[in-house]
């Protein structure tokens, strides 16, 4: 049987740059309580840690501020796993490997010089992979199509982003939850759990379209 902490490293990359994308961990949130939460910079999953018999095993931090990522506000409907399952089943299969001009992150850095010669930093999805961490190959890894992407409440998201989602919900028995958009992602709510995914935002930025599902 699953434990929370096996949901959690669904969302986690064990390959990730920053080290709290690498595995769970504990954040202590605004009004006190403990969250177990788990994030790849792309997705994020967050449980009360009180529901966690395993809870010790988790390191705590105190960075990055994982409420900034929370959606305020009313939810406007739901969603149901089975919906995400079949629109996920609808993107193609091909072999890939990992986008070596962003390291397989999804994301590269942006460089602004001001007039007066101070620099910005700003990080955007990598314009040659679309944001997936992988470009198409011969010979390579099954993955989902990166050109495509899974059309949700007017918003395009990654099917790689979306089946962590879709199978935890599975895996947990939940037929649906509470669903909001804002901007550019999706809050998942249920009793047990908050979940957000990040829109794709190629297509914003860049002036390209993704074919969706």
């Amino acid at each position: 049987m699953n434990t929370i902490i096996d949901t959690l490293k669904l969302f986690s990359d064990p390959d990730a740059m920053r080290p709290f994308e690498r595995k769970p961990f504990l954040y202590k949130m605004k009004n006190g309580a403990m969250a177990a939460v788990a994030t790849d910079g792309h997705r994020l999953c967050l449980f009360n840690a009180n529901q966690m018999f395993d809870a010790e095993k988790l390191e705590e931090i105190s960075e990055p501020n994982i409420e900034n990522v929370l959606i305020t506000g009313n939810y406007v409907t739901t969603l149901s796993a089975d919906r995400l399952h079949k629109a996920i089943a609808q993107v193609p299969i091909i072999t890939t490997e990992k986008c070596c001009d962003c390291y397989g992150l999804g994301y590269v850095d942006y460089v602004f010089e001001a007039h007066d010669g101070e620099h910005y930093w700003e990080k955007h999805e990598c314009p040659v992979c679309g944001g997936s961490g992988y470009v198409g190959v011969e010979d390579g890894e099954e993955d989902f199509d990166y050109t495509y992407g899974v059309r949700i409440n007017g918003g395009i998201f990654l099917p790689k982003h979306l089946k962590p989602v879709a199978d935890a919900l599975t895996a947990m028995q939940i037929p649906e939850l509470l669903f909001k958009h804002d901007h550019h992602r999706i809050q998942l709510e249920s009793e047990q759990f908050v979940m957000v995914v990040m829109e794709n935002m190629l297509e914003f930025q860049y002036g390209k379209s993704k074919k969706h599902c």
